[in-house]
């Protein structure tokens, strides 16, 4: 019999694109020389973001749902003893049975397949669906956990006031709130809009339907998101910080001095944060530069050794 408790060890990551796939960008950060697109190719960045999983969760089960990446591409982590596996899946058919069958077999709906935003869009659909169905906590490929997420329990959290992001979810097996998201999925999915599947829809299910604390809660958004704010510009100029702001900067105006420890950049850059999504819709492409908050955040929770990230590799 399963363990009550086991989908707290339960981890997913969902990757979408390969090498001959560009994803667009979202051009708000006016950076010099920053990309309009940028490679799908898995990169350096999304290894971090997993191994960060295993430096705060050695025993955990991590299934990162892809039909471009080899099966062989995490040998080097498992051959450490870490359990992690690609899986392959076959749309339909994953989701037969669920809330969101109906939408998979829907010929008009499935034009997503034809929007430039589809790799968004798949992600937003399987997400909800993993977490339902098993339980467990979906990572974005670009968040790092910065601490463990042991003691969270049915959460999601807002990226802005006005606005709740599933970059990061933790939720039980069959979670009501996930339900309803995917049932209002299969009423108003639209493929034109990049947010719309995701954050709107997620944002609007939960302003829109009343849930008890043990149901969902909603985290302010310096949990999950601290380099994002209200109002957005906020955000952005602490985007910017993170890769080009030295980190003794960062020291002198929070406490007076440049003394840099990792208790003080966890509990006074980023407030007390769980996660911290670096966001590479908007950052991909962007250059780090030395002893930045981005190469701190990168370095500090991987588990393969000797491995560091340097503001030219980063990106890789």
């Amino acid at each position: 019999m399963e363990d009550s408790e086991s989908w707290r060890d339960r981890f997913y990551f969902i990757f979408t694109t390969g090498a001959n796939d560009t994803v667009r960008l979202l051009d708000r950060l006016n950076f010099r020389g920053s990309k309009k697109f940028a490679s799908g190719e898995w990169n350096n960045r999304h290894g971090r973001s997993l191994e960060s999983v295993f430096f705060h969760h050695p025993d955990a089960l991590v299934r990162i749902y892809s039909n471009t990446l080899p099966l062989d591409r995490f040998t080097e982590l498992t051959s450490l003893g870490f359990d992690v596996a690609v899986q392959r899946y076959e749309l339909r058919e994953l989701l037969r049975g669920s809330p969101l069958e109906k939408w998979s077999a829907n010929k008009d709906v499935r034009m997503w397949e034809r929007s430039k935003h589809w790799y968004s869009h798949l992600t937003d659909v399987l997400r909800l669906f993993l977490v339902w169905k098993e339980g467990g906590t979906y990572l974005d490929t670009d968040v790092i956990i910065v601490r463990p997420l042991s003691d969270l329990h049915n959460v999601i959290g807002r990226v802005r006031d006005d606005r709740i992001n599933g970059a990061v979810m933790r939720f039980e097996k069959g979670n009501r709130f996930l339900k309803d998201c995917m049932e209002e999925l299969v009423k108003k999915f639209d493929p034109s809009e990049w947010a719309a599947n995701g954050p709107d829809l997620i944002t609007r299910v939960y302003e829109q339907n009343s849930y008890q604390k043990k149901e969902v809660s909603v985290l302010n958004n310096s949990m999950f998101y601290p380099l994002d704010g209200s109002p957005q510009g906020v955000g952005l100029q602490k985007k910017r910080h993170c890769y080009h702001k030295p980190l003794k900067m960062y020291m002198k105006e929070i406490y007076g001095n440049g003394t840099i420890t990792e208790k003080r950049i966890l509990e006074g850059v980023l407030e007390g944060a769980y996660t911290v999504h670096l966001n590479m819709k908007m950052t991909s492409g962007t250059h780090a530069h030395k002893n930045t908050l981005c190469l701190f955040l990168l370095n500090r929770f991987s588990v393969l050794r000797g491995r560091q990230c340097s503001s030219d590799t980063c990106n890789e």
